[in-house]
């Protein structure tokens, strides 16, 4: 990092280093930075609050002799949003450990790791989750979980609040069985889990879904499920399937009779749950397999008391009315509401943030969105 200057920022909020790990361009196979050289940037900047690390390459991590008297690590008491994306080929558990030992931070910060798109196969991901969470200082037991399948790269992030942490994890389609691998090395950390929620890719059909239904049993403490349906391609594309199934497979596993996919046969696939949260593209398909699971709950006393229904305008409103008709008198509490065109999914963090302003979707508290409009795309 010799490229940075040698003067301070006292009053620098906002720090986006782009390729922190090449001294200059072209500079491909050069051992061009120390963990110092940004330490000593960062001392002159104790006032950063969001701090962006975008690509890194740890292989160009300089260990030699001068590295060692460098000062290694460095304190920034306002720092609440971290975000770091990592190369392909670097291991974005060694950044983790070397990046979050080197920075210090409150422990209300907000972590973002992500590994670019190029070259990433789904066998990658496994690893990187499981070994996260030896190495990050999250302290903050997290409550809600955010999974969203999508082609635009793997990310992990952990935003903690006053009322828990959010764990939000991004990766690609048909990933669906080695994201449950990555969660059979972590079962401590999934207990406390009391809101999932699950954005679903276009190509993310019955077959892959069927991994899906075996993680619920993770969750035993889950009171509130949100799921976010994919809409169809436009134009429709005949190379690729689109299955519009995908609530038929999602909830499938809740009913009380199912246990055909359960890890461990422990009954009842998330007892506790209290609130299920549904939206409809464009259309209206796996409903009657929703009612099924509703009266099937409730006939074994573990009703669902409220259910929540965002729908696209150009659904038809005669084909929403069937669907929705049904239901009623199955949970105690309905709430439809159309989605808006502005609040229509713009990247993987905002899917189902319609739902943040329906006040009658959750308990009013650890609702705000934990990462602000201005940081969520820039990685």
């Amino acid at each position: 990092m010799r490229f940075l200057p040698q003067i301070a920022f006292p009053k620098l909020n906002r720090l986006f280093i782009d390729r922190p790990t090449r001294s200059r361009r072209g500079d491909t196979n050069l051992a061009s930075w120390t963990i110092g050289d940004l330490v000593t940037f960062l001392a002159g900047c104790p006032d950063v609050q969001e701090l962006v690390l975008a690509p890194v390459d740890m292989h160009l991590v300089d260990t030699g002799p001068s590295a060692k008297t460098q000062p290694r690590s460095v304190t920034l008491p306002r720092l609440r949003y971290f975000a770091v994306g990592i190369h392909e080929e670097a291991f974005i558990n060694e950044a983790a450990e070397l990046l979050t030992a080197s920075i210090l931070f409150p422990t209300q910060c907000h972590l973002l790791f992500t590994r670019l798109p190029a070259g990433i196969r789904p066998h990658d991901f496994q690893e990187p989750l499981g070994g996260l969470f030896a190495v990050l200082p999250i302290s903050t037991p997290f409550n809600r979980l955010r999974i969203w399948s999508t082609d635009d790269g793997q990310r992990i992030q952990f935003g903690s609040s006053s009322s828990g942490g959010t764990l939000t994890i991004c990766f690609g389609p048909y990933d669906w069985g080695h994201l449950r691998a990555a969660f059979k090395t972590m079962p401590a950390h999934l207990t406390y889990i009391e809101e999932l929620w699950i954005g679903l890719a276009r190509f993310d059909y019955n077959p892959h879904i069927s991994n899906l239904r075996c993680m619920l049993d993770f969750f035993p403490n889950l009171r509130r499920l949100v799921i976010g349906q994919p809409a169809p391609p436009l134009p429709p594309n005949p190379l690729h399937m689109f299955d519009p199934c995908f609530l038929e497979a999602a909830v499938g596993m809740l009913r009380p009779d199912d246990f055909r996919f359960m890890e461990v046969d422990s009954g009842l696939a998330c007892p506790h749950l209290d609130t299920i949260c549904i939206d409809l593209p464009e259309y209206t398909q796996g409903m009657r397999v929703l009612a099924h699971v509703l009266e099937g709950r409730r006939q074994a006393g573990y009703p669902v008391r409220r259910l929540v229904v965002g729908y696209d305008s150009k659904l038809e409103l005669d084909a929403l009315g069937q669907a929705l008709f049904p239901l009623q008198e199955l949970v105690e509490e309905l709430v439809c509401e159309e989605l808006r065109p502005h609040t229509r999914p713009k990247s993987v963090f905002s899917d189902c943030l319609w739902l943040l302003s329906n006040s009658h979707v959750f308990q009013s508290t650890g609702m705000d969105p934990y990462w602000p409009d201005w940081s969520e795309d820039r990685l």
